[in-house]
C-alpha cells in the first residue's frame, strides 16, 4: 500500500484522530510515504500510523468430487527394499497399485496375483499386465490395479506383495496412491491400454470421463534415462528412474469429455500406457458461492437484521443427496455471546446473486444452535439437496459493541450424507467497529522539498495490503504536526 501526506496539501491532512473515516485507502504494497519538507529548519518526523485492517478471508481452493488425498509414492527396488503402502484416510476411496517390471525372459514377464495387507487388488486391463517387446529379448511390463474402500478396511498391514508367472529378470518399481469420492459398486467407468516396441509417444485410445470423474494415467518406458512429459491439462504426480523409467498422471478437470492423452518421453524406446477413469461416486461437493463470499456484515449500526454471515454452494454427484447434519465453526470470538445470536437460519438463494430477495424465504436445516465454547452452529434438521444450490447463513443480534468480531468457516468434513464429501470455503471475518493499530517510525529528514519512503509490510508493523493507513506527521524543530 502506498500512502503519502503533503505538508503542502492542508486539505488532505486531517487528524487521524480526530477523523478515523477519512483515512486513505490502501493502493499495492505497504509502504509509508513520509511528508515532503516546505521549509527548513530540518528535524526529526515522527510518523504514527493508523492502521485499519479490512474483514479478512482465507481462501481454499475447491476438491473434485474424485479427488488425490496425500500424494503418490514410489519405490524402485522391489523387492529388495519392499513396499508398504498405507491408504490414505478418506471416503469412498480406492487404493490404487501401478506395477513396471523390465526382463528378458522367454515367456515374458506375467503377473498372477497382486496383494496390499493381505486384500487381492483388481486389475485393470489386464490381470497379467500388458508388455511392450517380445519373449526373449528385452521387455516391458506394465499393470495397474485398485482396492476399494471395503478391501480397505479388511487390511492387515500395509505390505505390497506380487506372485508371478514369470518373474521378470531386470528390475521391478511400483508406485501407489489414493483417490477418495469413488463410486465403490463400479469404481472405474472406464479405461484403455496400449504398447509399442519403439517409439517416443504413446496413447492408450478414447476414454469417457463423465461429470466429477478422474482421469488417471500411468505409464512406463524401457530407457533409463528417459524422462515424460505432460499433456496439456495433466500432471505429473510421481517420475521414477532406474533400470527404466515410469510415471503416473492425472487430470486437472473433471468436467466430461472424451480423453485420448498423450505420454511423451524424452526417447525413442518401449512404451506401455494404460488409462483409468475414476467414477465418481454418491457425495455432496462444497464450494464458494458464485457470487463470492460475503462481505463484513457488521456496519457499525450497535446490532443488525436478517445480516448476511456467510454464502456457500452445495452441489449433489450420483443423485440426490439429504444432509443430515452440517457444522459452520467460529473462531476468533470477541465480545459476543450465545445470546447476542438470534434467527440463525439459512436460506435458499435461488437466483444466485449473493443476497436474500424479498422472495427468497426458503429455510434449510432447521434453527441453528449456537455454542460459542465449542465453536460451533449446528443445524441438525435433515434437508435434500437435488441440483447446485446456492445458500446463505444469517442471523440476527440485537446488540452489538465496538471490536465484538467472529471468523465463520464451513468445511465440506462438517457436513453430514449418506455419500462422499468433498470441497471447501473461503471464511469471512465479522468486526463491529474498526481494528486500529498505533505503530510509530521515527526518522530525520535529510533533504528539504523531498520525499522520503519507509516500509510497513515487515516486523514490527506487519500492515496488511488491505488495510487503511491515516497518518500523523509532527517535526520536533518547528513544533510543527500534520495528519492524513
Amino acid at each position: 500500500m502506498t500512502v503519502s501526506c503533503n505538508e503542502g496539501a492542508e486539505s488532505v491532512c486531517e487528524n487521524p484522530i480526530q477523523s478515523r473515516g477519512r483515512g486513505l485507502a490502501a493502493t499495492q504494497g505497504p509502504i509509508l510515504r513520509g511528508a515532503r519538507t516546505r521549509r527548513p529548519p530540518l528535524g526529526t518526523w515522527v510518523f504514527i500510523a493508523i492502521v485499519h485492517v479490512i474483514a479478512s478471508s482465507v481462501g481454499i481452493q475447491d476438491a473434485h468430487a474424485v479427488e488425490l488425498v496425500g500424494s503418490w509414492t514410489g519405490e524402485t527396488n522391489f523387492p529388495g527394499n519392499g513396499f508398504n503402502y498405507t491408504p490414505t484416510a478418506g471416503c469412498d476411496r480406492v487404493a490404487m497399485i501401478f506395477i513396471t517390471a523390465e526382463g528378458g525372459t522367454d515367456p515374458v514377464a506375467n503377473i498372477n496375483q497382486v496383494t496390499l495387507g493381505g486384500q487381492t487388488l483388481t486389475a485393470i486391463q489386464s490381470v497379467d499386465g500388458i508388455v511392450a517387446g517380445s519373449a526373449g529379448s528385452n521387455h516391458n511390463l506394465t499393470w495397474l490395479g485398485y482396492l476399494n474402500d471395503t478391501e480397505i478396511g479388511s487390511m492387515s498391514g500395509n505390505a505390497l506383495s506380487i506372485t508371478w508367472d514369470q518373474l521378470p529378470d531386470t528390475g521391478i518399481h511400483v508406485q501407489g496412491a489414493t483417490y477418495q469420492g469413488v463410486d465403490q459398486t463400479t469404481p472405474i467407468a472406464d479405461s484403455a491400454s496400449n504398447t509399442n516396441a519403439s517409439a517416443s509417444t504413446i496413447q492408450a485410445g478414447n476414454v469417457t470421463v463423465g461429470a466429477n470423474d478422474l482421469l488417471v494415467y500411468v505409464s512406463s518406458s524401457g530407457n533409463n534415462g528417459a524422462t515424460h512429459t505432460a499433456p496439456s491439462g495433466y500432471t505429473e504426480q510421481l517420475e521414477q528412474g532406474g533400470d527404466f523409467s515410469d510415471v503416473s498422471v492425472q487430470r486437472d478437470a473433471t468436467t466430461s469429455s472424451t480423453e485420448n492423452p498423450t505420454a511423451t518421453w524424452s526417447t525413442t524406446q518401449r512404451l506401455g500406457i494404460i488409462s483409468a477413469v475414476l467414477n465418481a461416486g454418491a457425495g455432496l461437493a462444497l464450494a464458494n458461492h458464485s457470487a463470492g463470499q460475503e462481505s463484513d456484515a457488521f456496519t457499525e449500526s450497535g446490532g443488525e437484521t436478517d445480516a448476511e454471515l456467510f454464502a456457500f454452494q452445495l452441489t449433489p454427484t450420483g443423485g440426490n443427496q439429504t444432509v443430515t447434519q452440517l457444522i459452520f465453526r467460529l473462531t476468533g470470538i470477541s465480545g459476543l455471546a450465545d445470546g447476542d445470536w438470534a434467527g440463525v437460519e439459512i436460506i435458499e438463494d435461488t437466483d444466485s446473486n449473493g443476497a436474500i430477495g424479498g422472495g427468497e424465504s426458503t429455510a434449510v436445516g432447521g434453527a441453528g444452535v449456537v455454542v460459542q465454547a465449542s465453536g460451533t452452529i449446528t443445524f441438525s434438521t435433515s434437508f435434500t439437496v437435488t441440483a447446485t444450490t446456492s445458500y446463505i447463513l444469517r442471523a440476527d443480534f440485537a446488540s452489538l459493541t465496538d471490536k465484538d468480531t467472529v471468523t465463520i468457516s464451513l468445511v465440506s468434513g462438517d457436513i453430514t450424507t449418506a455419500g462422499c464429501e468433498s470441497g471447501s470455503t473461503t471464511s469471512v471475518t465479522h468486526r463491529e467497529g474498526c481494528a486500529y493499530v498505533e505503530s510509530m517510525q521515527t526518522w530525520t529528514a535529510s533533504l528539504a522539498d523531498t520525499w522520503q519512503t519507509q516500509a510497513l509490510s515487515g516486523s514490527p508493523y506487519n500492515v496488511p495490503a488491505s488495510a487503511v493507513v491515516e497518518v500523523v506527521v509532527r517535526n520536533d524543530s518547528s513544533d510543527s504536526q500534520r495528519s492524513g
